[in-house]
């Protein structure tokens, strides 16, 4: 775990390379201990860094490897999670067919529980930029009128600020 925390820092201060070395070696020891939950950490934030060095074909390699083994451990809060992180970097690439195609999955995922997460907010938004991105604006309208009621019912100032601001932008 400190290797993630040493990286994370490393991203913080924007030395990516560094934090790239510290996700590599915290990837070393939990595949050494087995431990699933965090070699699948370990990927997508190595695939979050790598996207940011505009390295996607890298990053879209970490973040299968980050679902597989969140599908191996069987962990659907990890899964969905993944799954919307997968959909944020297809709609980096321009990709909007299989980041709407991992946002709907990530649904699937999250219907089969009750819980409330920031982050599904977030992937909601998501699946309205693709809408708005592709021109459906009435679409659009919707997803995002929806990612504002739940950023109000989890007191997500910023997911709702976000909304706000996007709502203003598609009924321009």
């Amino acid at each position: 775990r400190l290797h993630i925390n040493l990286a994370n820092t490393c991203s913080y201060r924007r030395d990516f390379e560094g934090a790239l070395d510290h996700y590599a070696r915290a990837r070393r020891v939990f595949e050494a201990l087995e431990h699933l939950e965090y070699q699948s950490l370990a990927h997508t934030n190595t695939a979050s860094i790598l996207r940011k060095l505009g390295r996607d074909d890298e990053a879209l390699e970490h973040y299968h490897q980050a679902l597989e083994l969140a599908e191996k451990l069987g962990d659907w809060m990890r899964i969905a999670l993944t799954l919307g992180f997968g959909a944020e970097l297809y709609i980096a690439a321009g990709d909007y067919g299989r980041a709407r195609a991992a946002l709907e999955q990530s649904r699937q995922v999250r219907a089969m529980f009750d819980r409330k997460h920031l982050r599904f907010v977030l992937q909601h938004f998501d699946a309205a930029e693709i809408e708005r991105f592709e021109g459906n604006y009435a679409a659009a309208e919707r997803r995002y009128r929806e990612t504002l009621s739940q950023a109000e019912e989890l007191g997500y100032g910023m997911g709702a600020g976000g909304a706000h601001f996007a709502l203003g932008a598609v009924l321009a």
